[in-house]
């Protein structure tokens, strides 16, 4: 999977392509700043769920290719948080921004509520291993310079009934 760059508030097309374009294996190369562009001149003056807008405007009008061509999204399912753990394909995924930021540390309660009310950040959940599906990989949009090439690693023990860092979640069919 190639890691996207996001452009200044797209986090949620960079992630919509990632999951389409991981299921042409790396075939296809998505122009997502065209896509991005895109879904925010759509988004303009729209409220809600920017993840699920997005989606539906993927699967209205497709996502471009570099070849102009647009791969047609016939629809998507919401995937409950929990359920995420030992899924078998990439999914987009819906987090808080203390997630996005870092993976690697843990906050205190105090700290971690607190941050909660900055919002929501959308990455691609990869793939779960280890044992008994422990730990997801998840690939962000940052850029390569980021975390472990462009990744981050969450343990199972994150996801918590209190502490639910993967607020959405959904699959998409092409």
């Amino acid at each position: 999977m190639k890691i996207r760059k996001q452009a200044s508030d797209g986090c949620y097309a960079a992630a919509i392509c990632n999951v389409v374009e991981s299921h042409y294996y790396d075939v296809i190369e998505l122009d997502d700043h065209k896509f991005n562009d895109e879904v925010r001149e759509h988004m303009k003056g729209r409220g809600g769920n920017t993840i699920k807008i997005g989606l539906e405007y993927a699967m209205e009008h497709g996502i471009p290719t570099v070849k102009g061509e647009r791969i047609k999204i016939k629809g998507y399912n919401k995937v409950k948080p929990n359920d995420v753990w030992g899924y078998k394909e990439p999914l987009v995924i819906d987090c808080d921004i203390e997630t996005g930021e870092s993976l690697t540390k843990r906050l205190s309660s105090k700290h971690y509520i607190k941050r909660r009310t900055q919002g929501y950040h959308a990455m691609t959940y990869v793939e779960t291993f280890g044992t008994g599906d422990s730990v997801i990989k998840i690939a962000n949009s940052w850029g390569t310079r980021w975390g472990d090439k462009g990744y981050c690693y969450a343990r199972r023990t994150v996801q918590t009934k209190f502490d639910p860092f993967i607020t959405k979640a959904y699959s998409i069919t092409i």
